[in-house]
């Protein structure tokens, strides 16, 4: 980014200095030429009125313009093909950018997609756990409850029965 702000002060520098040579040089230019036509070392054939040396100063004039206007033309051309690739640099990096966004957010839903089908599995899960362990819980309750009947039936038997019970354990 400090390299293409020094380009383009530099470019801006550049023309500012066409911009200084297109308004010095004609001025410059038709001035040597006057006075060398005055002088009559340039173009010695031609006449040395006054309306031949000031067609001739507008002639310096308008070709120095030229030149002028060529080389600041240049320098814009030069400066519009750096803009040109820094826009386009610019743009295909926003395209890279909207591209991996479009890639992080299909990686990103197939991730909470898959997150939801575990969570849904691990409920479902714990819905059949749950269940079980409800199932278990009645079934100990009633074998608790038939175990306490027996018992008592047992023990009412033991007292109720008028003859003695010896019970033996072994071979």
């Amino acid at each position: 980014m400090e390299q293409e702000e020094q380009e383009s002060n530099i470019a801006g520098k550049s023309l500012l200095a066409a911009r200084g040579v297109l308004i010095v040089a004609p001025a410059v230019v038709a001035a040597v030429l006057l006075l060398l036509s005055y002088l009559g070392v340039v173009f010695p054939g031609i006449g040395q009125g006054l309306f031949t040396r000031i067609a001739l100063a507008l002639g310096g004039l308008y070709l120095s313009s030229l030149f002028g206007l060529f080389f600041l033309a240049s320098a814009y051309r030069n400066k519009v093909a750096r803009l040109e690739q820094a826009l386009q640099e610019n743009v295909d990096s926003e395209q890279r950018a909207r591209e991996n966004e479009r890639h992080y957010r299909v990686l990103f839903e197939d991730a909470m997609q898959t997150a939801y089908t575990d969570l849904d599995r691990l409920n479902q899960n714990l819905r059949e756990q749950k269940d079980y362990l409800q199932d278990r819980m009645v079934e100990q309750g009633r074998t608790a409850k038939e175990l306490r009947q027996s018992e008592e039936r047992w023990r009412q038997l033991v007292e109720r029965n008028p003859e003695g019970i010896i019970i033996t354990r072994g071979r």
